[in-house]
């Protein structure tokens, strides 16, 4: 009976002994020293040697903790909006214009972001100097611009540094709401108001078509065709003055009236004779905006070639010379360029319009 009793007193002392050397090795495990200075709460530990803390507000609310090279060290979801959104954000080894972009495409995935909307930015604490503070809004507030053009969408961003760090020429408060000021291109047919950091504003203006071309851009409208100018039968009028010249010309542009040419009368002006010759010509003269005009014959001259391209037809005299036109109705060519000379006449002026006659 004493053995019994005595290897039982034996078994629970090893068992206490058991039990105290499991508690001992188990008090031997502890976290890092580094952990343990961390700030920890129930969902989210600061990470340490952070740089600055940037507080991205979309209605979703997060911190980002950066290091002094920009890059991304923790994301920390600060409402319940930003904590739903937890899983779709991926920050590793990523600079901080990188993570604004994602966490913006991301919010508005969420249906957080709609038109219009406000997205902020507060440089909450920081190392580094007012300088850089200035850059890293500057380049967030571009890319939130930027995802929002790629959204399709129109925001409103603003940043403000709000570190004990800004100088005292500043308010702790002073909106440095991005260096970058917008320069916004006049919007046209086809693109909206752009500036050249590829923030959008407004929407495009859309093509304005008159007898068939837009009259802002020239563009024909694809659902206007002309008959070829190689294929209308008859002459193309003009008229104008240059040079104390007036000029009356008909351009033969078709190949079924014989020769492709133009001829044309030439007067001289009346304002530049002597008053004794000016008495003289003036019944025979004709009036051309103001001025009289006596007319002569001209000489006329032969083409070598008339192409089209789209809207645009282009006449080649026997010199060489190039007149452009731009097709502005089914019987209407507009001057578009125009050299010195071409087909002996001077000076066209761009704008002149050549009027169809059938024959």
């Amino acid at each position: 009976m004493k053995k019994l009793i005595s290897l039982l007193l034996t078994l629970l002392v090893l068992l206490t002994l058991s039990a105290c050397g499991g508690e001992a090795a188990s008090s031997l495990v502890s976290e890092p020293a580094s952990s343990v200075s961390q700030e920890q709460s129930a969902d989210f530990v600061k990470p340490q040697n952070y740089a600055s803390v940037l507080l991205v507000t979309i209605n979703p609310q997060f911190r980002l903790y950066l290091d002094d090279a920009g890059t991304v060290l923790a994301v920390e979801p600060v409402n319940d909006d930003a904590k739903s959104m937890k899983d779709s954000i991926s920050f590793e080894n990523k600079k901080y214009e990188t993570v604004v972009k994602e966490l913006v495409v991301a919010a508005s995935d969420k249906g957080f972001v709609k038109e219009d909307a406000t997205i902020n930015f507060e440089m909450t604490e920081s190392k580094v100097d007012a300088v850089q503070v200035a850059e890293i809004l500057d380049k967030v507030t571009q890319s939130a611009n930027q995802a929002a053009t790629q959204l399709a969408i129109t925001v409103t961003v603003k940043a403000e540094d709000k570190t004990e760090s800004v100088s005292s020429s500043q308010a702790a408060s002073e909106e440095v709401s991005s260096a970058h000021t917008h320069e916004f291109a006049a919007a046209t047919c086809t693109e909206p108001k752009t500036c050249t950091c590829g923030q959008t504003e407004g929407k495009k203006l859309g093509h304005d078509y008159k007898n068939g071309v837009c009259s802002r851009c020239n563009a024909k409208d694809p659902a206007a065709s002309y008959t070829s100018v190689k294929e209308k039968k008859g002459i193309w009028s003009l008229e104008y003055a240059a040079d104390n010249h007036y000029y009356d010309a008909d351009l033969t542009l078709n190949t079924f009236d014989g020769e492709l040419g133009v001829s044309y009368d030439i007067g001289d002006a009346l304002s530049a004779m002597s008053e004794e010759m000016r008495e003289e010509l003036k019944p025979d003269s004709i009036q051309f905006k103001g001025e009289y005009y006596y007319i002569g014959r001209g000489n006329g001259d032969g083409f070598d070639s008339v192409t089209e391209e789209g809207s645009t037809v282009t006449v080649t005299d026997s010199s060489g010379n190039k007149l452009v036109l731009t097709r502005t109705a089914e019987n209407k060519l507009k001057v578009k360029n125009a050299p010195a000379e071409f087909g002996g006449m001077s000076k066209i002026p761009v704008g002149t319009i050549l009027t169809f006659q059938a024959k």
